[in-house]
């Protein structure tokens, strides 16, 4: 199955942005509707689908604010060609080498 992302959806401290794949480039949906930068937004979803984990580790629900995750920083939404959406919150960051705080599902946490 090739998977290719057909929607951003970002959630943060500057607002909600929305990008979705039409024909041969990608359009802004939110905050405006314009056409977006093919090359700009490519780069955004090459970081966000090329992120390597360091390391994996599961908390209880009554952790999650521990780590930021309780109201994470920022929602990243990704959609791909065959409907999958894949939802990734970012937390706090760690205390030892700047790493960021991540998770997919409510109580595993990736750094």
């Amino acid at each position: 199955m090739h998977r290719i992302i057909n929607t951003i959806k970002i959630d943060g401290p500057k607002g909600s942005f929305s990008f979705i794949r039409q024909g041969g480039g990608w359009q802004i949906e939110q905050p405006v509707q314009t056409e977006g930068d093919e090359s700009s937004i490519n780069s955004l979803l090459s970081t966000l689908t090329n992120m390597k984990k360091d390391r994996e580790f599961a908390i209880e629900e009554n952790e999650l604010a521990n780590f930021g995750l309780k109201n994470p920083i920022l929602t990243v939404r990704l959609e791909d060609n065959h409907g999958v959406e894949e939802v990734l919150h970012y937390g706090d960051e760690t205390n030892i080498e700047s790493k960021i705080f991540v998770s997919k599902i409510d109580t595993l946490i990736y750094t």
